[in-house]
This record gives C-alpha cells, sequence and structure tokens, in this order.
C-alpha cells in the first residue's frame, strides 16, 4: 500500500477545463484575426463542400481504417507518456490542442453557414463522440494519476494499493478497455455519422 497525493478530482477537472477554453478561444482568434476567417467559398464546411459530400459515396470500410490510426494514435500516446514524467505536459498539450481545434472548426462553420454551422458541427459529432468523449476524458484521468503515482507524489492524497508493477499493469489493461471503446467509435463514426450528415445537409 502506498500513499500517493493527487489533487481533488474537480479542482483538476476545472482545470483541465480552462484549458480546454483557453484552446478555443484562441483558435476562435486565429481563425477571425489570423487571416483566415476569410476564407474562399469552396473551402472547409463551405457550402460547396456540403453540396460535394451530399452526393459522394461514402465506403465505410475504408473510412474506418483511415479513422483508425488519426483516433487511436492520440490514446496510444496518452497511456505512453502517462508512464513518464510529462505526463502532465502532455494531458495540456491535448487539451489546448482539441479545445483550439473546436474554436477553428466552429468559427469556419459559421463564416460559411451561420447558425446552421454549429448544428451541422454538432451533427459531426453524432453518434461516435459519445464513445471518444469518455475513452480521452478518462484516459487523461489515468495518465494523469499515473504519472503522478511514478514521478509527482507531492499532489494530494489517495491512497494506492499494490506494487508498482501491479499499477502499471493495471494502467495498461485499462488503456486497453478505452482502446476498445474507440474502436467502437470510429466503427459509429464510419457506418453511421455519413448517413446522418447526409440527411442533415439536405437542409442547407
Amino acid at each position: 500500500m502506498k500513499v500517493i497525493p493527487f489533487g481533488k478530482e474537480t479542482s483538476l477537472s476545472r482545470r483541465w477545463l480552462l484549458i480546454f477554453l483557453a484552446g478555443f478561444c484562441l483558435g476562435i482568434f486565429f481563425m477571425n484575426f489570423a487571416g483566415l476567417g476569410s476564407v474562399s467559398k469552396v473551402g472547409f464546411m463551405s457550402r460547396y463542400m456540403l453540396e460535394q459530400f451530399r452526393y459522394t459515396t461514402i465506403d465505410p470500410e475504408k473510412l474506418f481504417f483511415y479513422c483508425l490510426p488519426k483516433r487511436c494514435l492520440p490514446l496510444f500516446y496518452l497511456g505512453v507518456f502517462g508512464l513518464t514524467m510529462f505526463g502532465f505536459f502532455v494531458i495540456g498539450g491535448f487539451l489546448l490542442w482539441y479545445g483550439f481545434s473546436l474554436g477553428c472548426l466552429l468559427t469556419m462553420a459559421v463564416i460559411h453557414l451561420g447558425i446552421g454551422g454549429i448544428i451541422l458541427c454538432v451533427v459531426s459529432m453524432i453518434p461516435h463522440f459519445l464513445f471518444y468523449f469518455p475513452a480521452f476524458f478518462w484516459g487523461c484521468k489515468w495518465s494523469h494519476k499515473m504519472c503522478a503515482y511514478l514521478y509527482y507524489p507531492h499532489l494530494g492524497t489517495e491512497i494506492i494499493y499494490g506494487k508498482k508493477s501491479q499499477q502499471i499493469l493495471r494502467y495498461i489493461l485499462v488503456f486497453l478497455v478505452y482502446v476498445f471503446l474507440v474502436i467502437a467509435g470510429i466503427f459509429l463514426e464510419a457506418y453511421i455519422n455519413p448517413l446522418l450528415l447526409k440527411q442533415v445537409i439536405k437542409i442547407f
């Protein structure tokens, strides 16, 4: 048994939310004031792109294997860096980047499609993000916990049972569960989401 200090869950989640929101605001600022807000009419999230998507035949199998490395690699990096002293910084970097990306995406959508662009963005995340979000959120939690356990035992208090090797094995097994969650999300992203998007795009 080992007593390991960790910050309170609520305060940790708030800090992560602030990092994510900071990235989100940076993304909005970047798209509006860095000269990229005035994108062409054939750019990403444009009506031209939506029209092309409407009449494009999507191969779900190819889309699945295209998304597989893109969705699983970030979780892999979280797991690996959680075993190093850089785990905290990698988590912060991920949150900042995803917030920045969402800010850019929403800004682009609003520029081209107005309020309807926000609706389209939400639909583009259904239903696969119901699997992605918990997998990455709890992946961040476990990565943070293991990093603190190994390198920063002065943060907060939590009782950890078992040897270090047992904790690392448990850590790996838990991350494998998250990988399966992400793979389930990829399946939905490849086979279900394109069908939903095609239906929603008809109203634009």
